[in-house]
C-alpha cells in the first residue's frame, strides 16, 4: 500500500495511529490523523488490507486481532440497533480465538479476506503456539445496504423452516406461532436483530462488532 498517503504507527500504549505521510516534516515528525484504540495491552502487529485500501488489521498482547476500515470513522449510522454502544471508530471486526498474545499476522494476497495469525501460548498454556488460518464471512464486509437485501429475499426461507421446526412438536399451536414469527419479521428482525449481529457483535473466537 505504499501509494496511500496513510501509514500507521502501533504503540505499547494499546493504541495504533494513523498519520497522514503528506503532513509529515522532513524528520519524519506530525501529528495522527486518529487515534484506533481497541486493544487492552500493547499492540505488536499492524498489517494492510490488500482487498480494500482502507482496511488493515492490529493484533496485541490481549489476544485480539483487530479489524479496522477508516473509512468508517465519522459516518453516521443510520440503521437503528446497529451500532454497540462504545464500540471504537472505524472498528469493525474482532478476531478473538487465540488463548494469548497474537505476535504476528499476514493477509493472503491469493485468497480475498482470508488471515493467518500466530499466537505465544507459552504463559498460559506452559509451552508452544498457535496458528489459525480463518477467514470472515462475506456478510461482515460488504456493503450493509446489500447484505440487508440478500437477508431480505431470505425471509421466506426463514419463516418456513422456523415454522416446520415449532410444528413437529406443537402442531395445534402452529397457525399462532406462524403469526408471531411472521410478525417480527415483517416488523423488521432481519434488520434491527439478524444485521447486528453480522455487524457488531462479538463472539468467543471471530465475530464482527
Amino acid at each position: 500500500m505504499a501509494d496511500l498517503p496513510f501509514c500507521y504507527l502501533r504503540s505499547a500504549d494499546t493504541s495504533v495511529r494513523m498519520f497522514d505521510r503528506r503532513n509529515l516534516t522532513s524528520g519524519g515528525v506530525g501529528s495522527p490523523v486518529h487515534i484506533f484504540q481497541g486493544h487492552n495491552a500493547a499492540v505488536l502487529c499492524v498489517q494492510w488490507s490488500p482487498d480494500k485500501s482502507s482496511v488493515f488489521g492490529s493484533s496485541a498482547e490481549d489476544g485480539i486481532l483487530n479489524i479496522w476500515d477508516h473509512e468508517k470513522i465519522g459516518k453516521k449510522q443510520e440503521n437503528v440497533g446497529t451500532k454497540v454502544p462504545n464500540s471504537p471508530p472505524g472498528l469493525f471486526f474482532r478476531h478473538a480465538g487465540h488463548r494469548d498474545k497474537v505476535v504476528d499476522f499476514h493477509w493472503n494476497s491469493c485468497d480475498p479476506w482470508t488471515i493467518v495469525s500466530v499466537s505465544d501460548d507459552g504463559e498460559s498454556t506452559g509451552g508452544g503456539g498457535t496458528l489459525q488460518i480463518w477467514r470472515m464471512i462475506d456478510l461482515i464486509y460488504r456493503p450493509e445496504e446489500e447484505v440487508l437485501a440478500e437477508l431480505d429475499k431470505f425471509k421466506s426461507h426463514i419463516l418456513t423452516y422456523v415454522v416446520c421446526m415449532c410444528c413437529s412438536w406443537c402442531i395445534d399451536n402452529s397457525s399462532v406461532i406462524e403469526r408471531g414469527i411472521m410478525n417480527l419479521l415483517f416488523s423488521g428482525i432481519v434488520k434491527k436483530r439478524i444485521a447486528p449481529l453480522i455487524f457488531h457483535q462479538r463472539g468467543p473466537a471471530a465475530a464482527a462488532v
